[in-house]
């Protein structure tokens, strides 16, 4: 449970320094590549099977990887090479946290994960306190900020989490991660209606590059699961203790 509470908190505040030190693009499509390192962990501590595509796909993440680290960024809110790269690295960081929580959660699915979520912002809360009265802010923000900091964290944050947690007892963690990418697209869509901010053509084409290569491993997943669980009983798989030979 303490895992998954630290899963979450790197997973947060790598994509929210990304977001202040690169463009939305880059954060979104960096934090993106969590499938892949969710698929490698579970390989390594839940034996889950790893497709062929899987490989495939770890190239055409691997080339979306390339163009997003070496390419134009476009309208970094950070300005210069050295925020958008530090950027960068927090956005494949908040990838790894987002990863850790997956496993976290499908190494024990008939938990209840939810008190995760108030250790995660117990600890949150204590580290922005340190960094607001450090930098020499208040504590005490204004109204409006305080509003939205409220919906964000106690509605769209505890409620899409709980969901995700509900997801978990049924669907893989490559599946599950997958299906998490919408925001992947809404981000940069949603700065450029709301921001004007245009990702470089670098950084939409290493993006839909690892988006492609996600689905694949998503789709190479999923036809090994099933040709596991038809083939197994077919071939005269022992279930159960007892031979279901033809």
């Amino acid at each position: 449970m303490i895992a998954a509470s630290v899963s979450l908190l790197s997973a947060s505040l790598g994509f929210v320094y990304a977001l202040k030190n690169t463009t939305a693009a880059n954060a979104a499509f960096f934090a993106s590549l969590s499938p892949f390192v969710a698929a490698g962990i579970a390989f390594v501590f839940l034996r889950e099977h790893i497709a062929r595509t899987t490989y495939l796909a770890m190239v055409l993440a691997g080339a979306g990887l390339v163009m997003l680290a070496y390419g134009p960024a476009g309208g970094s809110q950070g300005g210069g090479l050295a925020p958008t790269l530090r950027g960068n690295v927090a956005g494949l960081f908040c990838s790894f946290g987002f990863a850790m929580y997956v496993i976290c959660l499908r190494s024990r699915t008939s938990v209840d994960w939810s008190p995760a979520m108030p250790g995660y912002s117990s600890i949150m809360a204590v580290l922005c306190m340190v960094v607001t009265i450090s930098v020499g802010n208040e504590l005490v923000p204004p109204w409006q900020d305080l509003a939205l900091a409220v919906f964000h964290g106690a509605v769209l944050i505890v409620v899409g989490t709980l969901m995700f947690n509900r997801a978990t007892r049924t669907v893989p963690p490559v599946a599950l991660t997958v299906l998490a990418q919408v925001e992947t697209i809404a981000v940069p869509l949603l700065v450029w209606i709301a921001f004007r901010e245009v990702p470089s053509p670098a950084a939409v084409l290493g993006g839909l590059l690892i988006l492609t290569g996600v689905v694949l491993q998503a789709v190479g997943q999923t036809r090994a699961r099933i040709s596991a669980s038809t083939v197994g009983p077919r071939l005269g798989w022992s279930v159960g203790g007892r031979s279901r030979s033809k």
